[in-house]
């Protein structure tokens, strides 16, 4: 902190509101360093007894001055001060602001003022927070919600809603604020001393940690998304902020952690890409995906001189139960044609609806061209089995068209158009039947 100006030492005012300041200039200064606000606090009488590095650097180094003298360069109390209806309403108050600068700038501020009491619930001091307008960011935004109902100036310490971490030179933790605790599940006593490697989820590589390092050393900041691990061994995802707090000869003092719980977020964007690679009706994978697969099976197969095989599939008799039962009916019976799909084959196997009623099944490894139509008759043979919905019988065959790579086509695209004639001729030749992509039929 400042030294007071001596002519202040035996103010009983002015050292009221120095009193509950002791021990705590540097946990403001380090918050307040890290979020690139301003910070100034003022006795019952106006004169100025903290400010941060923020309005040292704007307007000098003014410890014992009246705050009006030195931020808006005036002789008298400024018209409607909040820190003055603070005082008078006990209330937090909001307000913009312009100030002048040591260099005699003029901009424009937010200015959010409420009281600062001492032990025994006494009014000793004004608090205000300062953001230039012109330059702030959104980040932070429930912090600042935070600052906005501030009671006192701890409270943008330990009222956040974010998760802050101060870890000391040795990147050991030193501190941690209440939602910390809350997130991660550790309480103050468990982590502090120890390294925060003790949230690592795993899933991270040591080249994603070592980069974070290179950051930190190089520019004094990282940010990026990661994820954590919290106590009880539950992985979450998470936003974070990490500063480097350096001493006037450059060396390392701290780092302030700031970060958000993100879980809800990324889970609604995984589910956002879920849906869109896979059919809303049955779940298996859409034409998207499974072309995407079809292209990395190919490929695979291609490296190591393999092969697969590509079927695809048409129900037969499907359109009569859509026009006698309705397509709600209809719509049972493709997800009862997907589950018994799905159980008739491997995971390594993928099915896919391409729309309607038209499925394809991808074969990433196959010995021999015969075993594609071995499986192919076997999809065949099953869906022959009648289906119970809703207590009725529906009876329905499939047509379905085999490709095999390499010998009937060495790219996706001819494949796929060689599957599907393959399946045409199948319909055409009499339905419920298997057809390779020669044109022959597979014996039933």
């Amino acid at each position: 902190m400042a030294k007071i100006p001596s002519s202040l030492s035996s103010d009983p005012v002015f050292n009221e509101a120095v009193s509950v300041l002791q021990g705590k200039s540097d946990v403001l200064d380090n918050i307040m360093s890290s979020m690139g606000d301003g910070l100034s606090i003022q006795d019952r009488n106006m004169r100025i007894v903290y400010q941060n590095k923020f309005m040292v650097d704007a307007f000098g180094s003014h410890i014992g001055a009246y705050c009006y003298n030195v931020y808006e360069n005036r002789d008298t109390l400024c018209e409607n001060c909040p820190v003055v209806e603070a005082y008078e309403t006990e209330n937090t108050v909001k307000a913009l602001r312009i100030a002048t600068t040591k260099e005699k700038e003029r901009f424009r501020f937010e200015n959010i003022a409420s009281v600062l009491r001492n032990s025994k619930g006494k009014i000793v001091a004004g608090i205000e927070p300062v953001r230039i307008v012109e330059e702030r960011e959104r980040a932070l935004e429930e912090l600042r919600a935070a600052m906005e109902k501030l009671s006192l100036a701890k409270a943008v310490y330990e009222s956040s809603s974010e998760g802050i971490m101060v870890m000391d030179q040795d990147d050991r933790i030193i501190s941690i604020n209440p939602a910390f605790e809350r997130i991660t599940g550790y309480s103050h006593d468990e982590v502090v001393g120890i390294d925060p490697g003790i949230l690592r989820s795993g899933r991270h590589s040591q080249a994603f940690y070592n980069e974070i390092k290179r950051s930190l050393d190089e520019i004094d900041t990282w940010q990026g998304d990661l994820w954590n691990k919290r106590k009880d061994g539950q992985i979450y995802a998470q936003f974070m902020r990490i500063d480097t707090v350096r001493s006037d000869d450059g060396t390392v003092t701290k780092r302030v952690c700031i970060f958000s719980d993100t879980t809800e977020k990324k889970l609604e964007e995984e589910q956002i890409k879920y849906m869109a690679l896979h059919d809303a009706l049955t779940d298996l994978p859409n034409r998207t995906l499974f072309t995407d697969r079809l292209h990395q099976a190919l490929t695979v197969a291609q490296r190591n001189k393999a092969s697969a095989a590509l079927l695809y599939i048409d129900l037969d008799e499907f359109k009569p139960v859509n026009d006698r039962y309705g397509h709600k009916m209809g719509d049972l019976l493709l997800k009862a044609v997907a589950q018994r799909l799905t159980k008739s084959l491997r995971k390594s196997e993928t099915i896919s609806r391409l729309g309607g009623d038209e499925f394809a099944v991808l074969l990433p490894e196959i010995a021999f061209p015969k075993d594609a139509l071995i499986v192919a008759e076997k999809i065949r043979s099953q869906l022959e089995d009648p289906f119970i919905i809703n207590g009725k019988e529906l009876k329905i065959s499939s047509s379905i068209g085999c490709a095999v790579y390499p010998d009937d086509g060495q790219d996706d695209i001819t494949l796929t158009q060689n599957a599907d004639q393959a399946m045409y001729k199948a319909k055409q030749n009499g339905r419920n039947r298997v057809y390779s992509a020669a044109g022959e039929p597979h014996a039933n």
